[in-house]
């Protein structure tokens, strides 16, 4: 879809889940252009603004494969993980979901991905 057909409001309990990436040099990198609020509290740092090639590494990694396999297959994509990227976090694994965006209705400009969290001891 296009971003324009996007209305965050009709979500809202989604939003502090919700990352949101520009499509940079063609996936050679992303910017996030929003974290959810509920992900900054669990990382435990900011990354709105960032280039994912700035981040932790551990974290890079899989954000960037998961947004690279939107890219390369022009379709949403669901993914899991059975640990959290970085050691001491309170949560067992997570699971996402990437939906590619597109401003002009054929290139795919944004990736907004929504996670949950498996938060059970």
């Amino acid at each position: 879809p296009r971003r324009s057909e996007i209305n965050p409001a009709e979500f809202p309990k989604l939003l502090p889940w919700i990352n949101m990436y520009d499509v940079l040099d063609g996936g050679r990198d992303f910017r996030v252009r929003i974290c959810g609020t509920a992900l900054t509290e669990v990382i435990g740092f900011e990354v709105g603004g960032k280039l994912v090639s700035e981040i932790d590494p551990p974290i890079a990694r899989r954000i960037k494969l998961t947004l690279q396999a939107v890219l390369e297959m022009r379709a949403p994509i669901r993914a899991t993980t059975s640990r959290s990227a970085l050691p001491g976090q309170d949560f067992q694994g997570s699971e996402v979901c990437a939906l590619p965006l597109s401003s002009d209705g054929t290139d795919i400009d944004i990736i907004i991905v929504a996670s949950l969290l498996d938060t059970r001891k």
